[in-house]
């Protein structure tokens, strides 16, 4: 898949576009709400939701059982996208919010908005325009894996 330039992880596996921007939706607000008060215990749900997300746990995902649960009651279409940019993003989430949880269990919570506002920026992105992330970013960690996959190849 390309979008403005750049490849995005595909698979034949999708998702559904209105459960993914209801999520990023749910991460924005807490991510807000840890900006506006900054406690290890908010980083650390993010870090739980985006543990099942990025590990392929979805069903135990609080957010995604939410969203599953608000698409249902408003009966949501069903508007199937590419999963793998979707996966791919999670484990960037996971990743920052691994970060934010040890900065703020470290009570360094000054530094810790800082990672809580790259979090602010990447979910409003999807949740309001659908934005991922993750589709500019992944060419970036490709390149990165190939050259270095190459490099070992032309040591041996």
């Amino acid at each position: 898949m390309k979008r403005n330039n750049q490849s995005c992880p595909v698979s034949f596996a999708t998702i559904n576009q209105a459960k993914v921007r209801l999520v990023a939706f749910f991460v924005f607000v807490l991510a807000a709400i840890y900006c506006a008060y900054p406690h290890w215990s908010i980083a650390g749900i993010l870090l739980v939701d985006f543990t099942c997300r990025a590990f392929k746990m979805g069903r135990y995902s609080i957010f995604g059982n939410l969203a599953d649960g608000i698409i249902a009651a408003f009966s949501l279409p069903q508007k199937p996208v590419n999963a793998a940019a979707k996966e791919f993003a999670a484990v960037l989430g996971f990743i920052l919010c691994d970060v934010l949880f040890i900065i703020s269990a470290l009570q360094l919570y000054d530094v810790g908005i800082y990672v809580a506002a790259v979090l602010l920026c990447f979910s409003f992105l999807e949740a309001a325009f659908g934005v991922c992330i993750g589709c500019y970013v992944y060419p970036y960690f490709r390149k990165m894996i190939i050259t270095d996959s190459n490099d070992d190849m032309l040591s041996a």
